[in-house]
């Protein structure tokens, strides 16, 4: 095996000198990443753009461009996650050599890459589901109507419209967070060497990774998080700070207000400019390093699992 990862550096440290030590084939694999989720998103980055290439009904346009991006980010970007990852677990020195980029292995990533999408879906689907009824419930029907199934929720709980928001919202984050925690079941998966040991045996490995109490993903996840946190805050900020400009102080109308900025994603182009100079400068370099960090985790589990 190449150099053997320390078992003592914290995975963040050995991740950063691994990234440093394979910095050409870490870069290689960024803009590989950039550019297969670009392609995904295409049907999006058109729809911004004021494109409608798929004609879509242009009060929905933006909606079900991000919807056809589905489709896409199944077939593209998922097999390449795999490849990516399992890269990665050679960059950190879990692995002999760097996983090949053959049409082979393509094939037994995509297939993986859609077993996991099949195995997140039922913790994904309530998300899914409350927001597609969501989005059709408040575009097809009128405002009074809207506003009164607000306060029949509300009724729910002896509450009023205030209270139907409220449990709406709530209603959001539980089914977030169970999505979150239905994709992150398999988050091993993916680094296990899909195209040397087989789909069966990866998803085999994956299961015994996280089954192990002391496995440390809690804690290298919390730190990739805090991360996150400078790019996520300045992307709230520019969106908060445009959307408080436009609010009067009235629950029904600044609701109103919200609602359509947010599902039409009518923001002035300056807002999106902002918000993508502040994920190159604050997420961009950073999402590797956060990967490789997974990966040597997930490396040290996975021997102390076999043992």
């Amino acid at each position: 095996m190449q150099t053997s990862p320390n078992p003592r550096r914290s995975p963040h440290g050995a991740a950063l000198s691994a990234c440093f030590r394979h910095f050409v084939r870490v870069l290689g694999l960024l803009l590989l990443n950039l550019l297969v989720r670009g392609v995904a998103l295409l049907p999006l980055i058109l729809a911004l753009d004021g494109h409608n290439v798929l004609g879509f009904p242009r009060a929905h346009v933006i909606p079900m461009s991000l919807l056809a991006c589905l489709p896409l980010y199944a077939l593209i970007v998922m097999p390449f996650v795999f490849f990516t990852r399992s890269t990665l677990f050679w960059v950190v020195g879990w692995r002999d050599t760097a996983p090949a980029c053959a049409l082979s292995n393509f094939g037994r990533w995509l297939l993986a890459g859609l077993l996991r999408l099949l195995r997140a879906l039922p913790f994904v689907a309530p998300i899914a589901a409350l927001t597609i009824t969501f989005y059709v419930y408040w575009t097809m029907a009128g405002f009074n109507e809207f506003g009164l199934m607000i306060n029949d929720i509300g009724a729910l709980i002896g509450g009023d419209y205030a209270h139907g928001i409220a449990l709406i919202a709530l209603a959001f984050i539980v089914f977030t967070l169970l999505a979150v925690l239905g994709w992150r079941r398999d988050l091993p998966f993916a680094f296990l060497s899909v195209d040397a040991k087989g789909i069966h045996r990866a998803l085999k490995a994956s299961r015994a990774v996280r089954r192990r109490k002391l496995n440390g993903l809690g804690r290298t996840s919390l730190i990739n998080f805090l991360i996150t946190l400078p790019a996520i805050g300045a992307s709230l900020y520019f969106i908060v700070d445009y959307l408080r400009s436009m609010m009067v102080g009235d629950l029904q109308w600044d609701l109103t207000m919200l609602l359509t900025t947010l599902t039409t994603f009518d923001f002035p182009q300056e807002v999106y400019v902002r918000i993508g100079i502040a994920l190159v400068i604050l997420y961009l370099p950073f999402v590797l390093w956060r990967k490789a960090a997974l990966a040597h985790t997930i490396g040290q589990a996975s021997i102390k699992a076999s043992r």
